[in-house]
């Protein structure tokens, strides 16, 4: 559940907005505001914390090029990651009990 309050800026969003926005978990918005080597940038007032709409596009396009990655590269990475796994060693005893159920 997401509550605007309404003495937020017009071009700042909550990190539950900022998180919806992103499409990523609340969490996920925490950990990059305390990043140790690029935080995102943030204001708070009070208890409520904000992040600056552009501030985000910002740090987020910074991201991207350091990490430097496209979708495609993302995707590639991951499909690798997966591969890995799937090749690693299986124990006799489940190599027999899947042999088994074919």
């Amino acid at each position: 559940m997401i509550i605007e309050a309404h003495d937020v800026e017009p071009d700042h969003l909550t990190v539950p907005a900022l998180a919806k926005k992103a499409g990523v978990s609340v969490r996920t918005v925490w950990y990059w505001i305390g990043d140790p080597l690029d935080p995102l940038t943030h204001y708070q007032r009070g208890r409520r914390v904000t992040v600056r709409i552009k501030d985000f596009e910002a740090w987020d396009s910074r991201r991207h090029q350091r990490v430097g990655s496209s979708l495609e590269e993302r995707i590639e990475r991951n499909r690798q990651k997966i591969s890995r796994r799937s090749a690693l060693p299986v124990s006799p005893r489940l190599a027999r009990r899947l042999r088994a159920t074919g």
